[in-house]
């Protein structure tokens, strides 16, 4: 039980990191154009904070012995991980693009 809360708590982290780097997007797309690196940042610590708290659930879920419920955990993250991957660059290259990079 213990277990399964210590791979829950990163997780929920690592949607609150991928909801970052949603609104990342928009203010790339609408953002002012004189603070627009400040979206270029906040994508590349969202990124960098859900990629952390993901290594969090592979070790917690790695112990748990109720599998199926790790391997629920460990799909969710990697979908996300994947997801927050391809969108992470998309800000990313917008904001290069918008500021001349």
């Amino acid at each position: 039980s213990a277990l399964k809360e210590a791979t829950l708590a990163p997780l929920k982290t690592c949607k609150i990191c991928y909801d970052v780097i949603s609104l990342s997007k928009e203010a790339a797309d609408k953002g002012n154009l004189n603070v627009i690196s400040d979206a270029g940042v906040a994508v590349l610590a969202a990124n960098a904070g859900l990629r952390s708290c993901a290594l969090n659930v592979f070790i917690n879920a790695k112990a748990i012995k109720d599998r199926g419920f790790a391997e629920q955990q460990l799909a969710e993250v990697n979908a996300l991980l994947a997801k927050a991957a391809a969108e992470t660059e998309a800000v990313y290259e917008t904001v290069k693009a918008k500021i001349g990079g």
